[in-house]
């Protein structure tokens, strides 16, 4: 028998189009560096190759981050600009399924401030099926974000070293 769980995707109007945008945030226990894992909310983001969070987050919630990074260029809506970026992992659960623990690479974008935690595709794609459906319900009127674990999964391996 397969695990679904949903959560509900969340609509919010933008200004000043009054255009509907629709986000899906997915509720995860993160391990910090006491080994607890705290809860946190990702935004699911299928056009990000890998997950990032800011350095700055990471700090402030205890999260094992790499001691130096890398200069990476990224395309933005306002044009390329340099990020300083160090590349780790993130040990994370899903609240509903706790005894698997997966491990996704992750980058730590320094000078960013805080901003949301992002889910990529890298890692996560080989533990977990994703699909967002947009059909209604009084409970979810903007469609529901669909987990699956994948059968072949027993959580992310460690990474090597």
């Amino acid at each position: 028998m397969t695990t679904m769980l949903r959560f509900p995707l969340l609509g919010k109007r933008l200004w000043p189009t009054g255009d509907l945008a629709v986000q899906s945030l997915l509720p995860l226990l993160v391990q910090n560096r006491h080994r607890a894992f705290l809860p946190f909310k990702f935004i699911v983001d299928s056009g990000s190759g890998i997950s990032h969070v800011s350095l700055e987050w990471a700090r402030e919630c205890g999260v094992i981050h790499p001691a130096s990074g890398f200069d990476y260029r990224v395309n933005t809506a306002g044009g390329r600009v340099r990020q300083r970026r160090r590349s780790g992992w993130l040990t994370a659960r899903l609240p509903d399924l706790a005894g698997r623990v997966f491990r996704w690479p992750c980058h730590f974008i320094e000078d960013i401030g805080t901003v949301k935690p992002v889910l990529g595709l890298a890692g996560v794609l080989n533990d977990l099926r994703l699909t967002m459906d947009g059909a209604y319900s009084n409970e979810a009127p903007y469609g529901n974000l669909l987990v699956e674990l994948r059968s072949s999964s027993r959580g992310s391996p460690r990474p090597p070293g």
